[in-house]
């Protein structure tokens, strides 16, 4: 849990020492301000899918955003291997998503960091 509130802590941080205009491109995604993105209410599901893997749905309000079946950024439809994984990495897009970092790309440090096993 430290470590996740850390991480949170660090995105804003630098999202916060780099905010200059109402919208902007950094890195390739669209990064809103936070006052247009903390409007939106995210929230996610994990789903165990028929072999036994897991993965995740983000929502706003009742609408799907996101189905994410596979663990990102890394090669092969490989499923999370327990709930507690996708749900850390549902987690951290979601705050992404909340800071107004579109699309909320998870990188291979990203899941090496959080421990996520593929």
């Amino acid at each position: 849990m430290k470590l996740l509130l850390s991480l949170i802590f660090m995105v804003i941080l630098t999202l916060a020492m780099h905010w200059n205009s109402p919208a902007h491109v950094a890195n390739n995604r669209f990064v809103f301000p936070f006052s247009q993105a903390s409007s939106t209410s995210y929230t996610f599901t994990t789903i165990q899918n028929d072999t036994g893997g897991w993965f995740f749905n983000i929502k706003i309000g009742d609408k799907t955003f996101i189905i994410q079946k596979t663990i990102p950024s890394i090669q092969g439809n490989i499923a999370f291997a327990d709930s507690a994984q996708a749900t850390l990495v549902a987690q951290l897009m979601v705050d992404k998503l909340d800071a107004g970092i579109f699309p909320p790309s998870i990188t291979i440090d990203e899941l090496k960091y959080l421990k996520i096993n593929y």
